[in-house]
């Protein structure tokens, strides 16, 4: 849509210029058939005049003369002096109608650095500060993340050792976890000496500080099974915890990047329309100011020596027609009111000639409007987290079932005989 506006106001612009520059040809041809206007009158005048002057001289001031003389003013009065005024008029609208043009390329530059431009790079940075703000959160989440993973791998460690002290105290899949093996091991009964029951109650002796031994043992796996229960429940929490700060952070990254890219494309199509509007303002600007320069001048006269297609070379002109005309009316007035023509009297009506209202103002071109287009800062893509593999390290099974404890040796008694 911006860049369907930035095409239409340069259309609009082309028509406009076109306007404008259809103005500026009628302003001029008008401007040149008001000059010739009076030109071909004063050209007669001017002529006339020179005859009355003689005759004159010859014969003084006669009534013909006279109607002559009257005649010749009223040329001047009515046709001379308005053509020349309008000729200065229409010069005068014609410097600024060209001058229009130079002013319509900076206002049409003006507005669409302060419509479209503006409004876009608005639209940029609304992007980049949401896209600013998701990064922060992409940064902050992966902290979480990577914090996460610590806690994680030091809960999997804490799982792994509580587990391999369950193992070890019972290494074995199934049957006995610990076989205790005696330095006697086997009972025997003398049926000569003794009774079956004295028999067993002396192999009960024999066996019954295993008792103690056995509780102990008992007791300690116990208790590290259910370490090894909860910290593999704790481990599975962290592990479900992380896989899910995984996800989420992935999430807003990928949320980031789209962030990102739509950032980068638009300021590059914003770049792209500033740089067609710079070069259609610097085109624009070029040609209206070659045309203000044409139209003002000066420039070379024609093949008459006066004239010629600017304002400034037709304003002498006018000036000098107005003196000529000014000097003959002052004459003429002066003839029609019973003077006579002497040098005295040309030297004072020129000095009473005044061409003030004759000066044309032509305005200064403006310095042209900074037209520099910068290439767009591209905002980089922000890496996903990867999914970091986690095993349960439990090398448990490669540890040695535990040896058993020789006992019942004579002069001996182990640490859990003596519990008994």
């Amino acid at each position: 849509m911006r860049v369907a506006s930035c095409l239409l106001a340069g259309v609009v612009g082309i028509t406009k210029e076109a306007r404008v520059g259809l103005e500026a040809q009628a302003v001029t041809s008008a401007t040149a058939r008001e000059t010739e206007v009076a030109r071909r009158p004063l050209v007669a005048v001017q002529s006339e005049f020179a005859q009355v002057e003689k005759v004159i001289q010859r014969s003084g001031v006669t009534p013909e003369v006279l109607a002559t003389v009257k005649k010749l003013l009223g040329m001047v009065t009515d046709i001379i002096e308005p053509a020349i005024q309008e000729a200065h008029g229409s010069d005068g609208l014609l410097v600024l109608t060209v001058f229009r043009e130079i002013i319509d390329c900076d206002a049409r530059y003006s507005h669409f650095l302060s419509g479209n431009k503006k409004t876009s790079e608005l639209g940029i940075n609304s992007l980049r500060e949401k896209w600013q703000d998701t990064l922060v959160k992409v940064m902050q989440m992966k902290e979480d993340f990577t914090a996460c993973e610590t806690s994680r791998n030091l809960a999997l460690q804490r799982n792994s050792t509580a587990c391999c002290a369950a193992y070890s105290a019972c290494p074995a899949s199934s049957g006995d976890c610990e076989v205790v093996k005696l330095q006697h091991g086997f009972a025997g009964c003398d049926y000569k000496a003794s009774s079956g029951v004295e028999c067993f109650e002396q192999a009960k002796a024999m066996v019954s500080p295993l008792l103690g031994y056995f509780q102990n043992q008992d007791k300690r796996y116990e208790e590290a099974a259910a370490q090894c229960t909860k910290t593999s429940s704790e481990a599975g929490a962290k592990v479900n915890e992380c896989e899910y700060l995984n996800e989420a952070v992935n999430a807003k990254v990928s949320e980031a990047n789209d962030l990102a890219q739509s950032v980068n494309e638009t300021s590059v199509a914003v770049v792209g329309t500033c740089q067609k509007m710079c070069d259609d303002y610097t085109q624009c600007r070029s040609k209206a100011e070659d045309a203000y320069a044409r139209t003002v001048g000066p420039c070379e006269a024609n093949e008459d020596g006066v004239g010629g297609e600017c304002v400034k070379n037709r304003e002498v002109d006018r000036k000098n027609e107005w003196d000529t005309t000014q000097t003959i009316k002052c004459m003429l007035t002066h003839y029609c009111e019973g003077g006579k023509f002497d040098e005295e009297l040309l030297a004072k009506c020129k000095t009473e000639i005044e061409t003030d209202h004759l000066e044309i103002v032509y305005p200064k071109v403006p310095p042209r409007t900074p037209c520099s287009v910068e290439e767009p800062q591209s905002i980089p893509e922000t890496d996903e987290v990867p999914v970091t593999p986690w095993v349960n390290q439990n090398e448990c099974a490669q540890l040695p079932e535990p040896e058993a404890p020789a006992c019942f040796e004579e002069g001996e008694c182990p640490e859990w005989c003596e519990q008994q």
